[in-house]
């Protein structure tokens, strides 16, 4: 049984935001152009040819839903000056039917990274995310797992969910259960614009809009 003045005196010391929340359920005429885009092989999956599909007229609604989002988790998380801001720079959709999965990866040249879902199975379909254990020198077997020992955690998503992190991040699709339908995530990377840094401390840069 945990001791209740240990845990209340534990302090989370540089936690890793995850920002998870319902956005809404694609239009038909956004779901019949995703599911309409030319496809590839990828390890595990397929995803789209296309890998600006944010950049698309069809997709402009949804675009503007998710940079408000966006936006907003960025400020709370990192209290940036108000020149610097983020941009959807890549954005592809990928494609995963039962027994297929998408391999362990993270973001690079990207801030916050995102994933939105057009089609997902309630029950069925999660994401798993990877803790950095670059530091880690030790490892013990836990008895029960919780947010301190744990070396992946996993969330249970579903149609219209959104989901934002730091795209460091490693994460995966594990492989996909009993499932007639076919789970269908929008993925997308961002970058800074505006002015990140300062001046005085040789750090500024500058970025295009």
């Amino acid at each position: 049984m945990e001791n209740s003045n240990i845990v209340n005196n534990i302090q989370n010391l540089f936690p890793e935001p995850v920002y998870r929340i319902s956005l809404r359920n694609p239009t038909k005429k956004e779901l019949k152009y995703i599911k309409s885009l030319d496809k590839k092989n990828n390890q595990g999956n397929r995803l789209s040819e296309n890998s600006y599909v944010l950049e698309e007229p069809e997709l402009s609604s949804l675009k503007e839903d998710i940079l408000i989002h966006l936006k907003q988790f960025y400020q709370v998380v990192s209290q940036h000056h108000p020149e610097t801001g983020l941009r959807v720079t890549q954005s592809w959709c990928n494609y995963t039917k039962e027994d297929q999965f998408h391999h362990p990866h993270l973001h690079p040249n990207s801030i916050i990274s995102g994933v939105y879902y057009p089609q997902a199975e309630e029950g069925v379909d999660r994401i798993m995310f990877h803790k950095n254990m670059w530091h880690q020198n030790h490892r013990v077997d836990a008895t029960t797992h919780n947010v301190w020992n744990s070396e992946t955690w996993w969330f249970p998503v579903k149609t219209g969910d959104l989901i934002l992190f730091n795209s460091s991040l490693r994460h995966e699709v594990p492989r996909k259960g009993k499932s007639k339908k076919q789970r269908i995530s929008l993925s997308f990377n961002t970058f800074h614009t505006g002015t990140v840094g300062h001046r005085d401390a040789l750090t500024e840069v500058i970025f295009n809009e």
